[in-house]
């Protein structure tokens, strides 16, 4: 739909839609402290949005690496957002980006912000040793009492840590074999 802006202008919304007008824009950096002072950064945050997310619904226009400001020319941000879409890394192909447009299906949701790895490595746990977090505080949810957590969990190929669901799938196909 199209919005005013500051001159009483009608413009559209780039992105539009209540998902992206509530963006998620907080920041955790999960850190292993090293003996020598180096601090190792431990997320990882590639390959979490869905194939079809990455490759079919989230492109940016003329199929560029980023989303430039002339891109925008003619549109308006969502009113809820501190910054313009080109000042994201990536534009529209932003992978935590396209993990918050993910709907979720009930009120209380987790979303995937990265992986844990040391040294690009893809061992599931991680080394003994000390690790720091920075959380940077920029979405607000006093205001509609909502509340933030930030969970540290395993997964198995069945999903997260509840594996009913995991376990319904298969009861419920293996019939349809």
């Amino acid at each position: 739909r199209n919005v005013e802006n500051t001159n009483g202008t009608r413009m559209p919304v780039v992105p539009c839609g209540l998902i992206a007008n509530s963006l998620f824009n907080d920041s955790f950096d999960m850190f292993m402290n090293r003996d020598t002072g180096e601090n190792m950064p431990c997320c990882n945050r590639t390959n979490i949005a869905w194939d079809t997310d990455r490759s079919v619904r989230f492109q940016n226009p003329n199929g560029a690496p980023e989303v430039s400001p002339e891109d925008l020319v003619g549109t308006i941000m969502p009113p809820n957002w501190p910054y313009d879409l080109s000042e994201i890394p990536g534009g529209l192909e932003n992978e935590s980006f396209i993990v918050w447009f993910r709907v979720s299906a009930f009120p209380k949701f987790r979303k995937l912000y990265g992986r844990l790895q040391v040294d690009g490595s893809a061992d599931i746990n991680l080394p003994a040793g000390n690790y720091s977090i920075f959380l940077t505080y920029n979405y607000p949810v006093r205001e509609y009492k909502g509340t933030k957590s930030l969970f540290l969990a395993e997964i198995s190929w069945l999903g997260g840590r509840n594996l009913f669901l995991g376990i319904a799938y298969i009861v419920t196909a293996t019939p349809s074999i």
